[in-house]
């Protein structure tokens, strides 16, 4: 027969040491476990809770559960982080008073500075920001994947220090080989594959590049197809369906009835081909451009003066996303033709020089 005694009857002040064994059930308000440095450990059920309080000499902690069957983390009274009998947990800002990051089990949903409406749900009083930081080496990506594993990423593209989206159907996609948007530091944006073909309709406008000449180019007493150094310009199409139209303008003087016979020039890979040529016909001269540089000699000595003017508009074909070359060639039988200046190039202010150009524009085919 076991016999419920009254402990403080049996003790008071006494101080017990060594090993305390009950058999059945302590029944207390209290109870207190005390070590060097060490801790005090207090059962609390008031108000249906009941509490462990882990104690030293500067520092405490208090667990709770509650009667919803969850339990709370509570360093100096202070409630930091909480999980509820449903398996929702919170963290606390630093007063304790509002959850700042909750899981809702149920919903299966995170929220971060709010209760969760959606998988992951982050909110902010002001501005809001999140950071993703990559290694030395490494893309900083945040990426966006369906159940067939097709998959967006948009984020820093270390190799070039860009802003990149892009896209894999089957994997992880590298911002630099499956980039299709980019946009540069100086804010200038690239679409690229068929992301770029879509955005455009035929006829569009894709790029434009210039080359500008302002020296003069005096070519070879007799030559055929010489090269006019210096007036030049190199575009990469996007799509091999692109057409290139090429807009040239030249400030020319010929001394001879060749007139010049100006070309133009595309040059892919070290292979050269001469574009929008006349049609054969005898003995003649063939050219690219519209009107003759010859000056012809009606007051001598006069057409040594003069500077004509040739120009070129040609829609071109090339079939190709490698990078093309336009430029211009000139041709002499025997004394030599001029470009941006005439044949007498005077130190005089009725002698003028010219400036030429060579445009073209990459149009969506």
């Amino acid at each position: 027969m076991t016999r419920a005694k009254d402990i403080s009857k049996i003790v008071t002040d006494a101080d017990l040491s060594g090993t305390l064994d009950v058999t059945g059930t302590v029944t207390a308000g209290a109870v207190a476990v005390d070590g060097t440095n060490v801790v005090v450990a207090d059962l609390d059920t008031t108000n249906s809770n009941a509490d462990i309080t882990l104690d030293n000499v500067s520092y405490g902690v208090r667990l709770r559960t509650t009667s919803a069957g969850g339990f709370s983390i509570m360093p100096a009274d202070t409630t930091y982080f909480n999980v509820a009998g449903n398996g929702d947990i919170s963290f606390y800002e630093d007063t304790g008073t509002t959850p700042k990051m909750i899981w809702d089990a149920s919903a299966e949903s995170l929220g971060i500075g709010t209760s969760p409406s959606h998988e992951l749900h982050i909110a902010g009083a002001g501005d809001t920001r999140g950071l993703i930081t990559s290694g030395g080496s490494g893309d900083a990506v945040f990426m966006f994947e369906n159940a067939s594993g097709n998959t967006w990423g948009h984020g820093l593209d270390v190799s070039s220090g860009n802003y990149a989206i892009a896209y894999n159907a089957s994997g992880d996609p590298s911002l630099t080989a499956d980039g299709l948007i980019n946009i540069d530091t100086s804010g200038n944006l690239t679409l690229s594959g068929l992301l770029a073909k879509a955005s455009m309709p035929v006829g569009s406008v894709l790029q434009v590049l210039q080359g500008v000449k302002t020296d003069t180019f005096v070519s070879s007493a007799t030559v055929d197809d010489q090269d006019v150094t210096g007036l030049t310009v190199s575009i990469t199409p996007r799509s091999t369906s692109s057409k290139i139209l090429v807009i040239c303008n030249l400030g020319i003087a010929a001394e001879n009835a060749q007139g010049g016979a100006t070309k133009l020039k595309r040059t892919i890979g070290g292979t050269s081909t001469q574009l929008s040529l006349a049609d054969t016909a005898g003995s003649r001269s063939r050219g690219s451009f519209a009107g003759s540089a010859y000056r012809g000699s009606d007051t001598p000595g006069s057409h040594l003066l003069q500077q004509r003017s040739q120009h070129l508009t040609y829609l071109d074909s090339p079939s190709t996303t490698s990078a093309i070359t336009y430029g211009v060639q000139v041709s002499s039988i025997s004394v030599g033709t001029y470009i941006n200046r005439s044949g007498t190039d005077n130190n005089a202010k009725d002698t003028y020089r010219g400036v030429s150009y060579i445009t073209v524009m990459e149009i969506q085919g």
